[in-house]
């Protein structure tokens, strides 16, 4: 366990969370999960029905280094049109 982790605020999100967070289908959020990849997460208990939430400092952490973010070109401003 880090500083961090001491430090940090536990802000939890469920995967319907994440799905709404990232505009998309929880199925696709789901079968990352089962093949090890996306974001990190917890299951929170030892049954098959426990809740899986994933912390929102591993989402804004996986975000940084996974999503790419397009820069927008913008003339400057002493341009003709053509």
């Amino acid at each position: 366990m880090t500083n961090e982790d001491i430090d940090t605020p536990k802000i939890w999100l469920t995967t319907s969370d994440l799905a709404k967070r990232w505009q998309m289908a929880e199925i696709t959020i789901r079968h990352w999960r089962l093949k090890g990849s996306g974001p990190r997460w917890t299951k929170l208990g030892q049954s098959v029905n426990s809740p899986i939430r994933y912390r929102l400092a591993d989402i804004e952490r996986y975000e940084a280094e996974s999503f790419e973010v397009e820069e927008v070109a913008t003339a400057p401003q002493n341009a003709k049109p053509v």
